[in-house]
């Protein structure tokens, strides 16, 4: 993980917050100006230099008259009192390492981003966020979140569901906390009224069409025969591009005369893959990029020859000895990314001439639409996309109608 960078010296950007933080917490200095002298969680204060660090000493071992410290407060400016906790808590590093071990993949990299959001506000290091809400309780941990809500939403004019998703990571923490048995409170700051799915139909059946073609007459047949692949996945199955970038040789199933006929997908939230078969045309077209690729590398019932980590798709593209993720060089048949998936289709999507650019989702949005268009009925459909409630497939179907539209129509013939 990458540290964050030290608080800076107040700028433009940081005279903002003051003026905002004015507003909400009267007197409520610049989030990273720590009070002088103030601990951190773990800091021993008043120990020898080596000491452990306070919270993970017995009380015999504390230094008469100390307090157990705590961290930096955004909300009150200073550091403030609290009970000592247990001997043998957690430290600070444990519990962010604690919270983070629940997730994997693209769900760890969005919670560390969100969380190094609010801990660069807060001022404080992230690998100390964790214990900051720990140590500074309830009251304290909600005004906090309350300020830097107000401040996504006043300062930085976020969207609310870009909003709710930073509140969503700070609650996360709060229940890892309190499931932990180390708090008895629980964050009650409400989210950003927003509506989710607002866009439901992607570019269209006709724009797939358009951008197989693209991707089938590509100069490169390496390429070609991939990105042939990864369309016929994304638009045949509705595969979510974690999905996609998710899977491996080995997942691929093989009958006996070593053709696919189906792959095993972990899904959203998922711990366990899900068995999806193959159609004709997404069959053949994994079967050439396997065959380009490497066709030994999976057998009949899905288990690889190969080491079990071979990616199925990798990246081809010029891009790579570049400096890639974390600044490590990027490898041509290294996993391709979601990211790359992402860049993929957009360079298809222009090279197809479809206005508006191409997304992955979108083309998952237009798989799903197109399947209500065709008379299938919404648990048939649900079955297809995978998703959790079946009321988010309504709000498909109220889309792709366009019951106001239609209704605005008729009222305007009426006067």
């Amino acid at each position: 993980m990458t540290p964050l960078p030290e608080p800076t010296e107040p700028s433009a950007r940081a005279d903002g917050i003051d003026a905002h933080r004015a507003n909400v917490i009267p007197g409520g200095p610049r989030p990273g100006a720590r009070a002088a002298g103030a601990p951190t969680w773990g800091d021993p204060p008043d120990g020898p230099a080596g000491a452990p660090p306070l919270a993970m000493r017995s009380a015999d071992s504390v230094p008469s008259g100390s307090l157990h410290p705590v961290p930096w407060s955004p909300v009150s400016g200073a550091a403030a009192a609290f009970p000592r906790p247990p001997a043998g808590i957690p430290s600070a590093a444990e519990l962010l390492a604690g919270f983070l071990a629940r997730y994997r993949g693209s769900s760890l990299r969005t919670y560390q981003s969100k969380l190094a959001g609010f801990a660069a506000w807060s001022g404080v290091p992230l690998e100390q966020l964790p214990a900051t809400l720990l140590a500074g309780g309830g009251p304290q941990a909600h005004l906090t979140v309350l300020a830097y809500r107000a401040w996504l939403r006043d300062e930085r004019r976020l969207a609310p569901s870009t909003i709710n998703g930073h509140l969503a990571a700070i609650h996360a923490v709060v229940e890892f906390l309190r499931e932990a048995g180390l708090c008895d409170w629980t964050l009650r700051v409400r989210y950003e009224k927003a509506r989710g799915y607002r866009d439901t139909r992607g570019p269209g059946v006709a724009a797939l069409r358009r951008l197989l073609g693209a991707a089938a007459a590509g100069s490169d047949p390496a390429k070609a025969t991939r990105d042939v692949a990864i369309l016929r996945l994304l638009v045949d199955l509705g595969l979510r591009r974690g999905e996609l970038v998710a899977l491996d040789r080995e997942h691929v199933e093989l009958d006996a005369d070593g053709f696919p006929t189906a792959v095993q997908v972990l899904g959203k939230g998922q711990v366990e893959r899900h068995r999806l078969t193959l159609p004709p045309r997404t069959a053949a077209a994994l079967a050439a990029w396997l065959s380009h690729h490497g066709g030994d590398a999976a057998r009949p019932g899905g288990r690889g020859a190969r080491a079990p980590a071979t990616p199925l798709f990798t990246a081809l593209d010029p891009g790579a000895g570049r400096l890639g993720r974390g600044g490590r060089p990027r490898e041509r048949g290294a996993r391709l990314t979601g990211l790359g998936v992402a860049k993929l289709l957009a360079a298809l999507g222009e090279r197809a001439g479809i206005p508006g650019g191409v997304r992955p989702h979108g083309i998952r949005h237009t798989a799903i639409t197109a399947l209500l268009d065709a008379g299938l009925g919404l648990r048939d459909v649900q079955r297809f996309s995978r998703h959790a409630d079946v009321r988010t497939l309504a709000v498909y179907d109220d889309n792709r109608t366009d019951i106001a539209g239609r209704v605005a129509v008729t009222m305007s013939e009426l006067v």
